[in-house]
């Protein structure tokens, strides 16, 4: 499941959450977008995500959060993206 809000206040923010439930894996994704300096083409990217997985080897959760500085480039499809930070919770 798949949900997007194109607008979270006045300032241009956005959020997409994914939702994947599955009996061996479900997981939870967020991606919180803050426009920069050019809204359409530069962003700060905020994504935490929780996995939770019950497999043959047992059970186990996993919390995840990466935050990226996302611009794109004049060319359609062209999109340069530096990692900020990626951590394990």
């Amino acid at each position: 499941m798949d949900w997007q809000r194109r607008y979270v206040n006045r300032w241009g923010h956005r959020l997409r959450s994914t939702l994947s439930l599955a009996p061996s894996e479900s997981t939870l994704a967020l991606d919180y977008r803050i426009p920069l300096h050019d809204p359409t083409r530069d962003y700060l990217s905020i994504k935490p995500q929780l996995q939770v997985a019950d497999n043959a080897t047992g059970k186990g959760w996993s919390q995840t959060l990466a935050l990226a500085h996302v611009s794109l480039g004049a060319t359609a499809g062209c999109a340069a993206s530096a990692l900020i930070m990626r951590m394990k919770i």
